[in-house]
């Protein structure tokens, strides 16, 4: 890809490798790591706290009362750091079923078995997707558990087939397509010469170093929202991501703010998709 010589390059997920790192930086182009967020991007940012979207999980089913609980998760680094902040608020350690990525149905039947064998008495069950969890569902009525009297779920990815599953599937919602337009933006306003700086929006906005030369990079960090559904008994409830949306717009119509991972607030299937607010966070940020 390198050898046609792009503009700017997209990357789903953070770079790890150092020596990879180090031969984006010196192709001098506007990078973009989505997905995800860190403290040291190679340029440019737009994600979200994996970490709070595991912390906020677990406080939902904190909140449902139930203290028995358990993790099926991909080995991957993304759902790795989704169980740590789950962990972190839970505060303890809890029966974890570690399964390869990338995870499927059968992967979840087999995640779920591994769980009962550790506590068969368990309430709830987290998955790092809604793959996994469409297994654990399946797995939960071979054995005869009723879900979510018995077991409840929960997945990360609202799949298009989540809220057709019986029961439906609880999950974690991301608007992927507004981290696509967001970082498309940013490289376009990146090559026009535009220089970031600062902004408030609708998105949380930080700055971070980098070694792009005569740019400052941008971190996004975007909203997330847990829909419930069926599977851990429909209730009103939504999450943010750091400083999260102050008017967050479905339909066009506003819904109470959303402050901070963690917090309930009267919202049900948030989509957090706003055209025109996605274009004042570019054009505040390369005024």
């Amino acid at each position: 890809m390198i050898s046609r010589r792009p503009d700017g390059i997209v990357v789903t997920g953070l770079v790890h490798s150092q020596a990879a790192r180090e031969r984006l930086r010196r192709l001098g182009i506007p990078i973009v790591e989505t997905w995800d967020l860190s403290d040291r991007p190679i340029d440019m940012l737009v994600g979200f706290s994996h970490l709070k979207v595991g912390s906020a999980v677990a406080g939902y089913f904190l909140g449902k009362g139930w203290h028995r609980l358990g993790i099926a998760t991909g080995d991957d680094h993304r759902g790795s750091l989704r169980r740590e902040g789950f962990l972190a608020t839970v505060g303890h350690e809890v029966p974890t079923a570690v399964v390869p990525a990338p995870s499927n149905l059968a992967l979840g039947r087999r995640a779920l078995a591994e769980l009962l064998q550790q506590d068969p008495k368990l309430e709830a069950v987290y998955c790092s997707s809604d793959q996994l969890a469409q297994g654990v569902l399946v797995e939960a009525q071979a054995r005869g558990l009723r879900v979510p009297e018995d077991l409840a779920v929960c997945g990360f990815g609202d799949a298009d087939f989540a809220a057709h599953l019986q029961p439906s599937l609880t999950t974690v919602h991301v608007d992927g397509a507004a981290i696509g337009r967001l970082a498309a933006r940013l490289i376009v306003a990146r090559c026009r010469g535009n220089p970031l700086q600062n902004a408030s929006s609708m998105w949380a906005f930080a700055l971070s170093r980098g070694s792009q030369p005569g740019a400052v990079p941008a971190r996004l960090d975007v909203f997330f929202g847990l829909t419930p559904q069926l599977s851990t008994g429909r209730a009103s409830c939504g999450y943010g991501s750091g400083q999260a949306l102050a008017q967050p717009v479905r339909e066009g119509r506003a819904f109470p703010a959303v402050h901070g991972a963690g917090t309930p607030a009267q919202v049900v299937g948030v989509r957090a998709r706003n055209v025109a607010a996605e274009d004042r966070v570019v054009a505040q940020a390369h005024q």
